[in-house]
């Protein structure tokens, strides 16, 4: 019996001393504002305008992304999806949602050396809006690809307004 009280005994101490071995910060350190937080990529979807307006003609917009590293470093070379979706967060094809060129709902574009892709969104004229109604939200998805099955996912909202 004594035997394995000194056996535990021992074994504690051996754990204690482990533990209280493995650590080395002598303070308390602050995190720092500017990062690396848990997530060190900033990705951002803007639009030039974000109100359209659908008279006789097409109105548009260039739609932006950006992805960068927390500290401004772009990513050159990344393939971003623009996306089409109605206020629900639908994928649409309807032509008073409008289009990217080539009549397109969905596209995609490369990031620069700055790691900027863009992308010219056509809203739609006052008769296919009219179909719908007076006025429209509409909203534009940028998805980016990251590592394994996690993306990066941004969306950027455009108003539609009747003129006539």
């Amino acid at each position: 019996m004594n035997k394995k009280k000194n056996t535990i005994s021992v074994i504690l101490m051996l754990s204690v001393i482990l533990i209280i071995g493995s650590c080395t910060r002598s303070q308390v350190e602050e995190p720092s504002p500017l990062g690396p937080s848990t997530i060190s990529v900033i990705f951002e979807v803007t639009s030039d305008s974000n109100v359209l307006t659908a008279g006789p003609g097409r109105d548009s917009t260039m739609i932006t992304a950006s992805l960068k590293k927390y500290d401004g470093t772009p990513f050159p070379g990344k393939t971003i999806v623009f996306e089409i979706r109605d206020s629900s967060g639908l994928k649409t094809s309807h032509a008073y949602d409008g289009f990217f060129p080539g009549e397109k709902h969905a596209v995609t574009r490369v990031t620069d050396s700055q790691g900027i892709a863009q992308v010219k969104y056509y809203g739609p004229n006052a008769r296919e809006l009219l179909e719908y109604g007076t006025s429209r939200e509409i909203y534009i998805y940028g998805y980016a690809s990251w590592s394994g099955q996690e993306y990066l996912i941004d969306r950027t909202k455009i108003l539609i307004v009747l003129t006539e």
